[in-house]
């Protein structure tokens, strides 16, 4: 999966895009998805402008997955228990 596909994934799951940034423009409170010379890095930046965790792929593939599998699962909870976001 490449940064399209994974946006449209997304927009599927009605992820508004305030919960992420996929052009490694670091904005905060968010999952910034951020291209570096051999790998891809996923984190949350936060509020105050710290990286909270970190997670490194060699592939877009592999990073845009587990962007996916993260809103996926955040979805869940949100629909299971009927939350507002």
């Amino acid at each position: 999966m490449n940064k399209i596909e994974l946006l449209k994934k997304l927009e599927m799951l009605k992820i508004l895009s305030y919960y992420f940034s996929l052009d490694s423009e670091l904005k905060s409170d968010r999952i910034v998805l951020t291209e570096m010379e051999n790998n891809y890095e996923v984190c949350y930046f936060s509020k105050r402008g710290s990286k909270n965790w970190f997670k490194s792929f060699q592939t877009e593939n592999e990073g845009c997955n587990f962007i996916c599998e993260h809103f996926k699962n955040y979805k869940e909870v949100i629909d299971k228990y009927k939350l507002n976001y």
